[in-house]
């Protein structure tokens, strides 16, 4: 396919670099990824050996184990690292690669996922032996994309999707994202929000005008997921008649659109 022999073509140039760009993204004031390659009780397993899967009940952000595709979407070599620090294992280093199955000379069928680590590619669980670059000093865990397309755009498109996307955490007070120079926590929030209500599509600065200053709100007591509340905003023409669903660990999952009403409004959708 052209498609793919010019993805190849592109991964095989950008590879013979003697440098590569790469995006960094890291978590601290968190546990770690604790676990084996072997372990399928915990979540190193899950997020390094398994497709789709997660080890996480159904009350914990990321249950069902798709997130975590999303970073080989940033890698114009479909190439991750993973580096994590535990208190309960000390941590682990593991290179991930994510291309297509194909045949080998033998007639035999080779997996599309390639594992960069020891030997046999086990992830490495010595210290020691994780390369210096990527040693965490606190617990937590670092996702390294390889070939980030680091335009020069690349810090505002990421705030524009961290406040797109987190604003609820942020304003909740459980997250707090430092891109490059820049720090997104409760205090500036509105600010930034603000700043960037100009940019083409963004729109959480209205959903977040309905959470915080709502014309109505409603309260109810749901079987399943138990307590929810709706905020709904109207009146103003910019309102783009779509309502924000929101779960509980504050990141917005989709906007709920075709929703009729001769005036508009956005709302959002809250299950905490």
């Amino acid at each position: 396919h052209d498609k793919v022999y010019a993805f190849f073509q592109q991964a095989a140039e950008l590879a013979a670099q003697p440098r590569l760009t790469a995006l960094k993204v890291g978590d601290y004031n968190t546990t770690g990824v604790p676990g084996t390659d072997t372990d399928r009780t915990k979540n190193w397993y899950h997020l390094i050996r398994c497709a789709g899967s997660s080890s996480k009940w159904g009350g914990e952000g990321g249950s069902f184990g798709i997130g975590k595709n999303a970073p080989f979407a940033a890698s114009r070599l479909r190439t991750v690292f993973y580096s994590t620090k535990t208190a309960e294992d000390g941590g682990a280093f593991q290179g991930v690669s994510t291309l297509v199955s194909h045949i080998l000379p033998d007639g035999s069928t080779a997996q599309p996922t390639g594992f960069l680590g020891g030997e046999h590619g086990e992830s490495i669980h010595v210290p020691g032996h994780i390369p210096h670059e990527f040693r965490r000093n606190e617990c937590g865990l670092d996702i390294v994309a390889l070939e980030y397309p680091a335009i020069a755009s690349w810090q505002n498109d990421l705030v524009y999707s961290v406040l797109d996307n987190f604003w609820p955490a942020i304003d909740f007070g459980d997250l707090v994202v430092t891109v490059g120079e820049q720090i997104i926590d409760r205090s500036n929030l509105p600010k930034l929000l603000n700043a960037f209500s100009g940019h083409e599509d963004f729109t959480a600065h209205l959903f977040y005008q309905a959470y915080k200053l709502p014309t109505n709100r409603f309260n109810e007591h749901l079987p399943t997921i138990q307590e929810c509340s709706l905020y709904l905003v109207a009146g103003d023409m910019d309102l783009p008649k779509r309502v924000a669903m929101v779960r509980k660990t504050g990141m917005v999952i989709h906007q709920r659109g075709y929703l009729r009403s001769l005036l508009p409004f956005c709302g959002v959708f809250l299950c905490r």
